[in-house]
Formats: C-alpha cells, structure tokens, sequence
C-alpha cells in the first residue's frame, strides 16, 4: 500500500479524479429524468468515483495508519466527503426506501459539494493560503461584531430621526411640486402605500 501511496502517478491520478468527479457533480440536476441516459451515466459515474476515492482512503489509511491518517485535517475532510458519498451511493442503490435510515443520511451527500476542496490538500501553496484564512477567521469574527454594533447605532439613529416618515407617500407630478413635510405624512395623489 506504501508502494501504491508513494507513486509519483498517484496523486495526479487523484487529481484529475477529483476534477472530473466536480465536473460531473456540477452536472447533475435533480430535476432530470431519472430515465434519461444522462442521468444514468452520471449515476454511473458518481459510482464509479466513489469507488476510486474509497481505495484511494483505504490505501492511505493502510500506508499511513489508521489513527495517524484521521489526525490530519485534510484526511477527515476527506474521509468526511468519501463517506457522504458512499451512504450516497448505498442509498441509491438499494433504492432509499423511505423511513429508513439511509434515506435520512441522505442529506449528508450535500457534503459532496466538498469534493473540490480535496484539491488543496494537494497542492502545497493553495494549503498554506487556506490555513491562513482560517486561523484569521478569530481576528474577522471579532471585526464582524464591530460592525454589527455600527450596523445597530445606525439602524437606531435612523429609527429615531425618522419616525416613521417614510410610511407616508408622497407623489407630485414634476420634482418643483415635491416637498417634504415632516410634520404632516399625507399622499397627495391617490398612490397605492406600502409601509
């Protein structure tokens, strides 16, 4: 399995794998008819690489160690969408009936969506770009609550200046009639209000 692993063909392998699988993920379409040959192909497709991506993680996990393998981040995301997709593929083939526990897990295969991002884990300068953006995401959150509070100081400014001002409609026939008078909302033409 180390062999395997450890070929200089295995990860562009995975690679173009990972980009076909996206493509084909992109093209399907829950309103198709399950009848049409599209849609059989890309079932057929969607089978075949989860089979792929399951031998790709059970000869990681044989070469690296199971419980070294599942202490990489990148390796439980993997193993994560690996797994959607198979309750995803269980599911459709033994037809989701309803009740069942494979038709409730199948809103895990949303976690296919995360197939593309399997590709990071691959190349070495979109991996560092990532794992900055999230260990920036403290310093964001805290940016975030600072303008929630801007957000909030405004939003209670304009509802106090305001009182409801803009509830009233006011419509002219040309801009030198228009005036506004703050004490007396009223409509001067009969113009369906929205408040």
């Amino acid at each position: 399995a180390t062999l395997i692993s450890q070929h200089r063909f295995f990860d562009p392998a995975i690679m173009i794998c990972i980009l076909v699988s996206s493509v084909v993920l992109a093209m399907d379409s829950p309103l198709s008819d399950p009848d049409s040959l599209r849609v059989q192909i890309l079932s057929g497709s969607t089978i075949f690489f989860t089979v792929i991506f399951t031998l790709e993680m059970a000869v990681k996990m044989i070469s690296a160690g199971f419980l070294t393998y599942w202490q990489n981040p990148w390796n439980v995301l993997d193993g994560l969408v690996v797994i959607a997709s198979l309750i995803d593929v269980v599911s459709a083939l033994t037809g989701g009936a309803s009740g069942s526990l494979l038709s409730a897990l199948k809103t895990a295969r949303v976690l296919r969506a995360l197939r593309p991002l399997r590709l990071i884990q691959r190349n070495r300068n979109l991996k560092v770009v990532v794992d900055t953006l999230l260990r920036s995401i403290p310093a964001l959150s805290i940016f975030l609550v600072v303008c929630a509070l801007f957000f909030l100081l405004f939003g209670l400014f304009a509802v106090s200046y305001f009182r409801g001002n803009f509830a009233a409609c006011l419509a002219a026939e040309t801009l030198d009639e228009f005036t506004l008078d703050y004490t007396q909302p009223v409509c001067t033409v009969e113009v369906p209000c929205i408040a």
